[in-house]
């Protein structure tokens, strides 16, 4: 009986059955394994199973003073200008709504007025009254302004409205 001779050692298909290869060394069988087909790394690489290694040189090796142009990072200045134009924005936005709320706190309410105005009306003549007042009206004691009163039969007359102070109190005679 003659006793064949074991294979050489290499790359042979793993008989732990994983579908890669697994190398022999020509006596026994190693952990070291891989894919059944070679990247083109590894047809380069030595034919000792020691030698192969998967490490990918990094490009940084080649520039070891770093000189080599990274990529910049991105700049803050679009982000802090947009901060600055909303931070603008919001008080000018405060400022034009206190200097309306001022302004409004010398002109009188000519909705309340109106309103006022109609329900007296309407409270004596048993009808419906529409009223319609100037549109604004600055506070001040002592002036006048008229209004135009409506009553659902048509008839219209106007009123004298009579500012008592500089509180907004009113007086207004209802026509005859």
């Amino acid at each position: 009986m003659t006793e064949s001779a074991a294979p050489a050692e290499g790359w042979y298909p793993d008989p732990a059955g994983t579908g890669g290869l697994r190398w022999w060394t020509g006596v026994t069988w190693t952990d070291q394994t891989r894919p059944a087909a070679p990247t083109a790394s590894e047809v380069s690489a030595p034919s000792s199973p020691t030698a192969w290694s998967p490490v990918v040189p990094d490009p940084a090796d080649d520039d070891p003073a770093g000189e080599a142009e990274r990529p910049r990072p991105r700049s803050r200045t679009p982000w802090i200008v947009a901060g600055a134009v909303l931070l603008l924005l919001g008080v000018v936005a405060i400022g034009v709504a206190v200097a309306l709320s001022v302004a409004s706190r010398n002109k009188l309410d000519m909705g309340a007025v109106e309103s006022e105005i109609a329900a007296q009306i309407s409270a004596s003549s048993g009808l419906h009254t529409t009223v319609a007042c100037p549109g604004s009206v600055d506070i001040a004691a002592g002036t006048t302004f008229t209004c135009e009163a409506t009553t659902d039969d048509g008839v219209s007359s106007t009123v004298t409205v009579h500012q008592d102070d500089d509180q907004g109190n009113l007086t207004f005679g209802l026509p005859q």
